[in-house]
């Protein structure tokens, strides 16, 4: 390949229409059902150890009402578990909720879950912090790497990219309320292939639900729009190879 065809820029449609991008848009898919259900149980377990501690523990030690000072040994056993995963565990426990939530940084790599687990599960469940968001976005961000180094190595770094944008999306969007949303943010950019206009359009039907379920529609239109070009590429290669035996 001659240096000139090398600094030429990558056609976006030619490259969401090549196989080894529809290749990774199905392991996205796969990645993103696993993430989504990983991140339920994980939301799950947080709630039954706060439900266990704070609820049916005291009941079961025989107070007949919780104690003003029953939170304080949990808090500090909270402090020291998440104290352990950030000094001692790869990833440092994790996203520090003070930040808020910020784009920018390096991704969460599959080393850090444990930690990241460790911490999230400790603050969570035992009472220092509320919202599981970060912890889900890193979570998923980790495992879509995961997905991606174990089933293809060798794969680019759009392919990482994409594998952790999957894993972090459906995880966070466990927490967002139906994905029935979703299904209108696809049914019109489908039909329209207008992505931004498809995403305005679903969030101005829900807004009601407010931009809790932003990210869904967007995930939702994305998915959709490059599964109706590829779609499109496929039958227009199909229709032009039957054209000349047509003629023939």
């Amino acid at each position: 390949m001659s240096a000139d065809a090398a600094s030429l820029p990558v056609d976006p449609s030619a490259l969401m229409r090549s196989r080894p991008y529809r290749a990774l848009l199905v392991l996205a898919a796969f990645v993103g059902l696993l993430v989504s259900v990983l991140a339920w149980v994980f939301l799950e377990a947080v709630h039954a150890l706060q439900v266990e501690v704070y609820t049916k523990l005291p009941a079961h030690l025989g107070y007949d009402t919780v104690p003003s000072w029953w939170p304080l040994p949990w808090l500090a056993l909270a402090g020291l578990l998440t104290a352990f995963a950030i000094v001692r565990l790869p990833g440092h426990g994790g996203h520090v909720p003070s930040d808020g939530l910020k784009a920018g940084g390096p991704p969460t790599q599959p080393v850090d879950l444990p930690g990241i687990v460790l911490a999230a599960v400790a603050t969570l469940g035992l009472g220092l912090v509320l919202g599981p968001e970060s912890p889900l976005i890193a979570i998923g961000m980790a495992l879509g790497i995961l997905a991606i180094r174990t089933s293809k190595p060798d794969a680019p770094e759009q392919g990482r990219a994409l594998m952790a944008a999957a894993g972090s999306f459906a995880a966070i969007s466990t927490v967002f309320g139906s994905p029935v949303i979703g299904a209108v943010g696809a049914s019109c950019v489908s039909i329209l292939r207008l992505p931004l206009s498809s995403v305005v359009i679903a969030l101005l039907l829900s807004v009601k639900a407010g931009l809790a379920v932003a990210p869904l529609v967007i995930v939702a239109v994305v998915v959709a729009y490059l599964a109706s070009e590829a779609l499109t590429a496929y039958v227009d290669t199909r229709v032009g190879a039957a054209a000349p035996e047509a003629a023939t």
